[in-house]
């Protein structure tokens, strides 16, 4: 990736985990969704609702990224 796109990722990524800490917690961003997001939705069907995990506890960092890209609660 190059550094503009770089740039742009962990910016978005960066704000949008910081709504999820937010009161009430947001998951959505237009701007962001539009710009990073939609399109890392897309390579997972663009319509996920439910995802799950086994085996393990799944860290924070990984539940985090995940609500980010898929712009959801989970």
């Amino acid at each position: 990736m190059g550094f503009i796109k770089r740039t742009l990722v962990e910016t978005a990524f960066s704000k949008k985990t910081a709504y999820l800490t937010g009161n009430p917690p947001t998951y959505t961003s237009a701007l962001w969704d539009k710009l990073v997001f939609n399109k890392m939705k897309q390579a997972l069907g663009g319509n996920v609702r439910h995802m799950l995990t086994g085996s393990a506890p799944i860290d924070n960092k990984v539940f985090d990224f995940m609500r980010v890209m898929a712009c959801s609660p989970m």
